[in-house]
């Protein structure tokens, strides 16, 4: 906080009431809709005012980085140590658009706090904050049958429901596709109309989170599904998993 905060250099005594004032900069180029999926870079400034030209000095420049309220990173910018220092000595300002770098790996969190803590050597302070989410993890998503009695390998008597299961932190709808298409017809296959329920939430919490969406397959006919998907921050799904016991073949036939 300011107050009537001297500072004495061999020069004399500096009168220094203001705050240092901090800027902080993330790469908002690398941001997906509000989150990041790599490193991020952060770049700092810090600048003593000087009304009248006064100012006591840049004493110390520390960060400290938090991931779900735990600190995970801390480490000092800058620090003034020398003494009896001229008015020459002081440093104005400290400026680095490469300050640090917030590890993804250890802060894997859609909770993410940056703190940035200045000090004059006049004793004044300033702590400025920046939240961010970060994440890493890929979708996991499983598919799964209530119906694998399978005739002749490939063909079904009964109807299908096929249940789609997504574990995803940061889960979007409109950012999957579920294409279903007759497998004789090849490429460029026309999409075939199968009624399915909207993704919804069930159960876990965040990288846990999953979510469940049910195709139902109650027509005859030869049937391909393929998924694809990413998450909010850009990560591509893993390789689809069918789940234990299920039987891939999509084929209903009821002769």
């Amino acid at each position: 906080m300011a107050g009537n905060q001297y500072y004495l250099s061999s020069d004399g005594v500096i009168l220094d009431q203001q705050n240092p004032e901090i800027h902080i900069t993330l790469p908002k180029e690398e941001e997906k809709n509000g989150h990041y999926k790599k490193d991020v870079g952060v770049g700092i400034s810090v600048t003593e005012p000087s009304p009248g030209n006064s100012y006591a000095g840049l004493k110390d420049v520390t960060y400290t980085v938090y991931r779900d309220g735990i600190e995970t990173q801390a480490g000092s910018l800058y620090h003034f140590s020398k003494e009896e220092p001229q008015l020459n000595d002081l440093k104005k300002s400290y400026d680095d658009a490469h300050a640090l770098t917030i590890l993804a790996k250890d802060n894997n969190s859609n909770d993410v706090l940056l703190k940035i803590k200045a000090v004059d050597n006049a004793g004044n302070q300033t702590v400025k904050e920046e939240r961010l989410s970060i994440d890493i993890t890929k979708p996991r998503v499983t598919l799964s049958f209530d119906n694998n009695r399978v005739e002749n390998e490939f063909y079904f008597k009964e109807n299908r429901t096929a249940t789609i299961t997504v574990e995803e932190r940061n889960f979007s709808e409109d950012a999957f596709k579920i294409l279903i298409t007759d497998p004789a017809e090849g490429k460029g296959a026309k999409l075939l109309e199968v009624e399915r329920d909207a993704f919804q939430k069930v159960s876990g919490s965040g990288d846990s989170t999953r979510w469940e969406s049910r195709l139902y397959f109650n027509k005859d006919g030869d049937y391909q599904l393929s998924i694809t998907g990413e998450d909010l921050a850009g990560n591509a799904m893993e390789e689809l998993v069918y789940a234990e016991g299920t039987q891939a073949a999509f084929g209903l036939y009821r002769g």
